[in-house]
């Protein structure tokens, strides 16, 4: 395992040591369990993907709040349903089949977009724990 001294401040050393011995772990466990629930774990997806979901993090509350809101066109949900009423009809050509999955990875890149935002908008402290706050004008969205 590798190795990393790391400065704290001494109010943030002291806080860590306390909470260290509160729950009766090495600090060292505690410091590296910490870091671990703080960073975003990006394992298994694509490198563009996880790029694009990392890179949210340097966005403002406004742009998060669009990301988190992002739906699809009525037009794109159309096709959507098209293409599954013919696969499950058994009559799903090739090109149909492609698009359909691209259909697909797309709606997954979405999900994981809108997903990764709320969490980012929860850390900076918004209340996102009901969905149809996402539907709000980006105004009306307060701490």
């Amino acid at each position: 395992m590798p190795t990393l001294l790391l400065e704290l401040s001494e109010p943030l050393y002291n806080l860590a040591y306390q909470i260290a011995e509160v729950t009766q772990q090495p600090l060292n466990t505690l410091l590296q369990n910490s870091i671990a629930q703080a960073l975003p774990m990006y394992q298994g997806l694509p490198s563009a993907l996880t790029l694009e979901l990392t890179r949210l993090v340097l966005l403002n509350d406004v742009a998060l709040w669009k990301v988190a809101g992002e739906t699809w066109s009525l037009a794109t949900q159309q096709v959507l349903d098209e293409l599954l009423y013919k696969q499950s009809a058994g009559i799903l050509t090739a090109v149909e089949q492609k698009q359909l999955h691209q259909i697909r990875h797309d709606y997954e890149r979405l999900i994981l977009r809108r997903a990764e935002a709320a969490i980012l908008l929860k850390r900076r402290g918004y209340d996102v724990s009901k969905p149809t706050i996402f539907q709000q004008p980006l105004w009306q969205n307060q701490k």
